[in-house]
C-alpha cells in the first residue's frame, strides 16, 4: 500500500462553506458538500444520493480529481433543549429564521420539529451574513445565535449576537454574548434578563427624574432643608 501522508506534507485550503482542499504530492483530496462535489465534476451517484435525501440526511463526501472515494450522510440531533428554547423565544414575540447551509431535505424536518415556518437552506458563509444587514434595514433588532467557524461574519453583522461556550474559537471571539452553559435555553433567558434589567435602568431614571423636578423647586422655595 501506499506510504502514509503526514500532515505536515499536505498542502491545504479551505473553500468556505464547501469544503477542504489537500495536495500530496500529485493528488489532490476534497472534502466537502455533494454539491461541491457536483461542481468539481466528481459527483456522487445519483441513486445513493437522492435515497440519502429521501431519508432527510445531510450529505458529504470525499473524493480526488478522478472520482468520489467516500461518501455519507448525517442527520441533525436536535439539543434536548431546543424545542423549549424557541417556544419560549416565540413566546417573548421573537420572529425566528432559521439559516443553514445545508440542503433543504435536512432542514425542513429540523424547522419542522422546532415549529420554526421561516427557514432558508443551502445559504452560503456570505449569505448568512448578507441576510442580516436586509433584516436591519426592514428596521428590525436583529439577533444572531451561533456556534460554528462559519457563523462568524453572520455574528458580527447582527445588532446582538450569542455563542455558546463549547463552540469555535471564531464564533465565541465574535459575539457580543457568550453563554458559559452549552444550552441554547440560556439565550431567551438571557434576554429575559436584559429586559428586565433595561427596565429597572428606565424606572429607576423615572424615579430620579420624578423627584429631581419636585424637590429641586422645593427646595428653592425653602420647603425643604
Amino acid at each position: 500500500g501506499a506510504a502514509p501522508v503526514s500532515a505536515a506534507q499536505l498542502r491545504t485550503r479551505t473553500a468556505p462553506g464547501r469544503g477542504v482542499l489537500a495536495r500530496s504530492d500529485d493528488t489532490e483530496w476534497a472534502l466537502g458538500s455533494a454539491e461541491w462535489m457536483s461542481e468539481r465534476g466528481t459527483p456522487l451517484p445519483a441513486g445513493w444520493l437522492t435515497d440519502a435525501r429521501a431519508r432527510n440526511l445531510s450529505v458529504g463526501a470525499l473524493a480526488d480529481s478522478e472520482r468520489v472515494r467516500m461518501a455519507w450522510g448525517l442527520a441533525d440531533a436536535l439539543r434536548p433543549d431546543a424545542q423549549a428554547a424557541v417556544a419560549e423565544l416565540q413566546r417573548q414575540g421573537m420572529r425566528l429564521l432559521l439559516l443553514s447551509g445545508d440542503h433543504a431535505a435536512a432542514v425542513r424536518p429540523v424547522a419542522e420539529r422546532l415549529g420554526i415556518t421561516d427557514w432558508r437552506a443551502g445559504v452560503s458563509v456570505q449569505g448568512k451574513a448578507d441576510a442580516i444587514p436586509t433584516l436591519r434595514t426592514e428596521g428590525r433588532t436583529v439577533g444572531m445565535a451561533g456556534a460554528g467557524i462559519h457563523d462568524a461574519p453572520a455574528l458580527a453583522a447582527a445588532s446582538v449576537s450569542f455563542a455558546m461556550a463549547g463552540g469555535s474559537a471564531a464564533a465565541i471571539a465574535t459575539a457580543d454574548v457568550v453563554l458559559m452553559r452549552d444550552s441554547v435555553a440560556a439565550i431567551p433567558q438571557a434576554i429575559a434578563l436584559s429586559r428586565t434589567t433595561r427596565r429597572r435602568i428606565w424606572q429607576n431614571l423615572g424615579f430620579a427624574l420624578g423627584y429631581n423636578v419636585l424637590a429641586i423647586p422645593a427646595a428653592a422655595a425653602g420647603l425643604l432643608t
